[in-house]
């Protein structure tokens, strides 16, 4: 459960062993909130990438999971979950699910944007509202208007204003909340007028024809306002994080994380396991990297312990390549 980068890394390690995995997400897409909040931002502790951009993180999990062929629900939460002497059953809208063994890699829990209190806004989504962007070249021309003060709405301004978008970026403060480098690059583009900035305004009235946004009055403290054009609204402001139900299921749970064995991932059900930014244990850091450790020590264990019908013999991959799936 979990799509996010330690969830696509735990479909390879448990296809290195020979199991076959489904993945369920509560997102209609991929990455986690790589994906979700800064897909353009750079991670610098990644083995093996002096740098990597989050999305291009996704994209290469996503390539080396491919030869396990999993299953994949997205915009799928967790349903009704049983266990039986079979294993574990999942109840979900795309039909029941079942398992021998259940990994969590849901990070802090499941997600969703936060959406901004402005009348009539569900109006315009998904069109002219957006709280994800996939594919910036789409922006061409536009007249984009970015909400928000954080790393989310720095970047995205970034980007869109490369890719020959008209960026207006509106923030209710005159401060950001944003990566000092990405924050000098904004400087340059407010010099050059390639970003417009209005500080400290909050978007506060949409305006269209049928569906498709035309023009957003924005307002600051002291109720002057003013309408400027807008094709397509990007509000950035964060995500709501929706309470973990893993608590009903019977597992040791310590300030709403999940308690694993740090060296086997293993859970108080011997049969969940659990990585990533969901799990504590003593002197757990919270990285991408040590989630793909417990990845790893987890799919061994469970592989072990849960599946002794089938050989088990520790080998590294350069011994025995990528199993095949299809046999």
């Amino acid at each position: 459960m979990g799509a996010g980068p330690v969830g696509l890394f735990t479909v390879f390690a448990c296809g290195m062993v020979g199991l076959r995995v489904c993945v369920l997400d509560a997102l209609h897409h991929i990455g986690g909130q790589c994906s979700a909040l800064y897909p353009k931002k750079p991670i610098y502790d990644i083995p093996g990438y002096p740098s990597i951009l989050a999305g291009e993180l996704v994209e290469s999990l996503a390539r080396q999971m491919s030869p396990f062929k999993p299953d994949i629900f997205l915009n799928t939460p967790t349903g009704r979950l049983e266990q039986s002497v079979h294993g574990w059953h999942m109840y979900t809208p795309q039909g029941t699910l079942n398992g021998r063994v259940i990994f969590l890699c849901t990070g802090p829990g499941a997600f969703t944007p936060k959406r901004p209190s402005i009348p009539g806004i569900q109006e315009f989504e998904p069109e002219n509202v957006l709280y994800r962007i996939d594919d910036p070249s789409k922006f061409f021309g536009k007249h984009v208007v970015i909400a928000g003060g954080g790393d989310s709405a720095v970047d995205w301004s970034l980007l869109l204003c490369e890719q020959g978008a008209h960026v207006s970026l509106v923030h209710r403060r005159d401060t950001f909340r944003a990566q000092e480098s990405s924050l000098i690059r904004l400087q340059n583009y407010l010099t050059t007028g390639k970003i417009k900035l209005f500080t400290p305004y909050q978007v506060m009235e949409l305006k269209g024809m049928k569906g498709y946004l035309d023009k957003v009055r924005l307002q600051n403290d002291t109720r002057n306002s003013q309408w400027i054009p807008c094709d397509i609204l990007v509000p950035c402001f964060g995500l709501e994080v929706q309470k973990s139900p893993f608590e009903s299921w019977g597992i040791a749970m310590e300030a709403g994380m999940i308690i694993t064995q740090p060296t086997t991932s293993q859970t108080s059900n011997s049969s969940i396991y659990a990585a990533g930014d969901c799990v504590t244990y003593p002197e757990k850091l919270k990285l991408i990297m040590t989630g793909f450790t417990e990845a790893v020590q987890g799919a061994h264990h469970l592989r072990r312990t849960h599946f002794s019908e089938r050989t088990y013999r520790f080998e590294h991959s350069t011994s025995v390549g990528v199993p095949n799936m299809s046999q």
